[in-house]
């Protein structure tokens, strides 16, 4: 017997067993009854085991009474079960039935190829798109193989005059701001991720500003929208849509039912019509992978999804990591990023706990919630967040420009925003902000982004005793003319630092003089922010960037010297699981080379060159370094001795990363650091290869990041020029 289901619930349910609101057209039939395991999960589902079987026919939804109802206002669901027996899904699959609605289309399957692969202007090629790292990067990390199909959904709205205005001003992508001046946002999965012939239950979900789509109970997309729900009216068409104005049909494959509510599912109900929980939680291992334990070289679950900015805490028993998840490269909301803080934590840097996201969107008129801080004072924990209102400027919004705000809880994982501004708010693009507490005076220091007068950019500076009651002080933080977003300061054995984008200044006192440290100890992390942790050690997190905004997260532990300096090395907890070490075999290609096991010694005539084969793509490398010769280089080659070099040159003092790169993160630059004193002395190098981000540690104080772009490599080339370089106790294990 059916148990009791949310469809029962259901504004309108189509269920195929019956020509009631179901009006055939062409090579369809309803009522054919499944068996076996096909009729068990259609029962379980709340079906009835009866689907319609589509030949290239299609089925037309509703009644003269359905036809009337329009779904509206902030909240619906539309729930289908289906299975395309072709895989080749690239029809339309439930429509309006309006042959002059250019977006009557509202679930249908399309061919992820044809799609922008990157997010152009007037012509002017801009950062990757998801479907440029799912179909077309070689040796991406988010590469599908098999199907290029993508299932998608297309919710419509009134368009936002606000939101039109600012995708013109900021130049945003042409695809953004035609779906910007059409109101539409559109949701998407990938068909390779899911299984291309089997059974899935589709749910979509809107609740306010929340827009989700959920396949087999799997969260796989979701998009933030502003405005009510229009133009969703029957009758509908399954099977089929209006495109360009002419009825496209061919489906070939199965419906069990179709539902649509007025109202938001709960997860539960979106659970049990997609099998319950354990199904659920099974599919989401498949379709997204396992989770991953530790949190380095990481990017959140998922085919369109990057780390941003980062935040860390440590309350004296955990370290907090919050981050900006990211969804398209800062795209999400017609371009405005609706970023959220997401949140882990850990007591040993080993095992992390996620939790649930610490400040999310949940207002309409929040562009995103930009970069701040956290800090945890006599018991209580609070975030203070900007809602990057200076970005739009929505008519319902309660205040203008871009504001900063708290969030406060009692445990730490839970967290209450207050939607009042807690300082002037101010007419910057976001308020990206500092809080911190100066152990000499007890005193609360805010540092956030405004303009002056003129309209040149500053770090405004305010101070507090209870971060309640804030004082803006009468000069910048720093000089005019030294401006960065995300300001971050931190104090550490009675040196205060300050951190803006990914530069570092030190200081005896907070009032400065400031002193730039060199070389830059957080070159090519995007963003970092730092925390104290147990036995008076400093982490500090940022991320790198993947084609876009937004990419895998890093950490990083800071070494500071006598004189205040820091430096940078691997988190040796964090340091990714290896296998045991490879047989290794050089050869030579150049001049004379000598190999003892694990000991290659390498005299240059002018050059000489020694080639490893068959290294995994994601690989450790390590070995002591002696060398004589001012210039020597490691290359990360593919088949075609094509790839990544990174140069060692002592005469300079500095290392460079050239070659295949992706530099959208690092300003269109190879990566440099430099001035460095190590070369010219005995030390150990360290060398890192993860989904194609390369990490490099020297002399366990310097560290050097980038990403490869393209195919990742099968051999390591190293190569001496003008002199002897010793390389011993080399070893090279496989990450596990």
């Amino acid at each position: 017997m059916r148990s009791q289901s949310s469809l029962d619930q259901a504004l309108m349910v189509w269920h195929m067993h019956t020509a009631d609101n179901l009006t055939l057209r062409g090579a369809v039939q309803s009522g054919v009854a499944l068996s076996n395991r096909d009729r068990e999960a259609s029962i379980v589902r709340g079906g009835n085991a009866q689907v319609a079987v589509f030949e290239g026919g299609y089925i037309r939804l509703g009644t003269e009474t359905s036809e009337a109802k329009s779904l509206q206002g902030d909240a619906m669901s539309l729930g289908i079960r289906l299975r395309d027996v072709t895989g080749n899904w690239n029809m339309p699959l439930f429509s309006r039935d309006d042959a002059y609605d250019p977006f009557g289309t509202i679930v249908y399957g399309t061919d992820g190829v044809t799609k922008p692969l990157s997010y152009t202007h007037a012509g002017e090629q801009g950062p990757a798109t998801p479907y440029y790292h799912l179909f077309v990067e070689e040796g991406g990390p988010q590469r599908l193989t098999g199907s290029t199909a993508l299932l998608e959904y297309r919710w419509r709205t009134q368009p936002t005059a606000e939101i039109i205005e600012y995708c013109e001003r900021q130049n945003a992508a042409d695809t953004i701001l035609a779906d910007a001046r059409n109101g539409v946002l559109t949701l998407n999965a990938p068909v390779a991720m899911l299984g291309s012939t089997n059974w899935h239950d589709i749910v979509f979900r809107f609740a306010g500003c929340r827009l989700e789509l959920f396949v087999d109970g799997v969260l796989i997309d979701e998009e933030w929208g502003y405005g009510s729900l229009c133009g969703f009216q029957a009758p509908f068409l399954l099977g089929a849509g209006w495109i360009g104005g002419q009825l496209k049909t061919g489906f070939r494959g199965q419906v069990d039912h179709v539902a649509l509510w007025d109202r938001a599912l709960k997860d539960g109900e979106i659970s049990q019509l997609s099998g319950g929980e354990r199904h659920v939680a099974q599919r989401a291992v498949k379709i997204l992978g396992p989770e991953q334990p530790v949190p380095n070289y990481w990017r959140p679950r998922g085919y369109n999804t990057y780390a941003g900015d980062c935040m860390l805490l440590w309350d004296n028993e955990r370290l907090h990591l919050f981050y900006l998840f990211d969804r398209r490269h800062h795209t999400s909301k017609w371009y405005l990023g609706a970023h959220q803080y997401a949140h882990f934590s850990t007591n040993d840097l080993i095992h992390w706990e996620p939790h649930p996201l610490a400040v999310p969107l949940d207002q309409s008129w929040e562009c995103a919630i930009g970069t701040g801080d956290f800090i945890c004072h006599d018991g209580e924990y609070t975030a203070f967040f900007t809602d990057c209102g200076g970005r739009c400027q929505f008519e319902d919004k309660p205040h203008q420009g871009s504001g900063i705000f708290c969030a406060t809880s009692s445990d730490g994982i839970h967290y209450n925003k207050d939607y009042r501004p807690i300082v002037p708010t101010s007419d910057t693009n976001c308020a990206d902000c500092s809080i911190f507490q100066d152990p000499a005076t007890c005193l609360f220091h805010l540092l956030t982004q405004d303009k002056t007068e003129d309209g040149s950019l500053i770090i405004a500076h305010y101070i507090s005793t209870d971060m309640s009651n804030w004082t803006r002080q009468p000069k910048p933080f720093l000089e005019s003319g030294i401006f960065g977003p995300c300001p971050h300061l931190f104090y550490w054995n009675a040196w205060y630092y300050f951190a803006m984008i990914n530069r570092l200044w030190k200081s005896r006192s907070i009032e400065g003089p400031w002193e730039r440290l060199q070389p830059e100890p957080l070159i090519q992390l995007n963003y970092p922010k730092t925390a104290a942790f147990k036995d008076n050690r400093f982490i500090t997190a940022g991320w790198i960037g993947h084609g876009g905004w937004g990419g895998d997260l890093v950490f990083r532990e800071l070494i500071q010297h006598r004189d205040g300096s820091l430096g940078t090395k691997f988190v040796p907890e964090m340091i990714p699981a290896s296998g045991p070490p490879l047989t290794l075999n050089p050869v030579a290609l150049d001049g004379k080379i000598d190999w003892e096991g694990i000991c290659l010694k390498m005299v240059s005539i002018p050059e000489s060159a020694a080639l490893l084969t068959s290294i995994p793509a994601n690989v450790r490398l390590m070995m002591q370094v002696e060398s004589t010769c001012d210039l020597w280089q490691i290359g990360l080659l593919n088949g075609a001795g094509q790839g990544i070099n990174i140069q060692f040159d002592g005469r300079e003092q500095q290392v460079t990363m050239v070659g295949s790169l992706d530099l959208w993160s690092a300003g269109s630059e190879n990566p440099v650091l430099g001035p460095i004193t190590c070369l010219d002395r005995p030390f150990l190098l360290d060398l890192i290869v993860k989904n194609g981000v390369i990490d490099l540690c020297l002399d366990q104080q310097h560290t050097l990041i980038a990403r490869r772009k393209g195919a990742v490599g099968s051999q390591l080339r190293l190569a001496v020029k003008d002199g002897s370089a010793i390389f011993s106790d080399i070893t090279v294990r496989p990450l596990t």
